[in-house]
């Protein structure tokens, strides 16, 4: 998959098309095997780092056209990323006010059971 050109290694663009598609095997891959490559989780920082070296290999290589399709594809995924993580934290601090809001309750309904118990009591005495 890759080639010693000048003595640098030059990626096949098969190499680089599959290591953008996130797999190797190309098209005569299974569902199965499909499933189990999105399910490969690498950091974002990592990948973006990755594709951004892709894409100066595409334009180096003379396919500015996978470039920009590349880039348009790294755009959508951060701002998709972007808006998850800021959802994400919206509703943490949503979950925190929630486990607040409840421990509140449980303290004030505590409260009055026990002061129903003691007038159950004083009744009976």
């Amino acid at each position: 998959m890759e080639e010693k050109k000048d003595g640098k290694t030059k990626r096949t663009k098969r190499a680089l098309q599959s290591d953008v598609l996130g797999r190797k095997g190309g098209m005569g891959e299974s569902a199965a095997d499909s499933r189990s490559a999105r399910s490969v989780s690498i950091s974002s920082h990592e990948r973006c780092s990755t594709c951004e070296d892709w894409v100066k290999q595409f334009i180096a290589d003379g396919n500015p056209s996978f470039a920009k399709v590349l880039e348009r594809l790294l755009d959508i995924e951060r701002e998709h990323l972007e808006y998850v993580e800021a959802h994400q934290g919206r509703l943490k601090a949503r979950l925190q006010e929630s486990i607040e809001s409840k421990n509140r309750f449980l303290e004030k309904t505590s409260a009055l059971v026990a002061d129903i118990q003691n007038l159950i009591k004083e009744q009976e005495s």
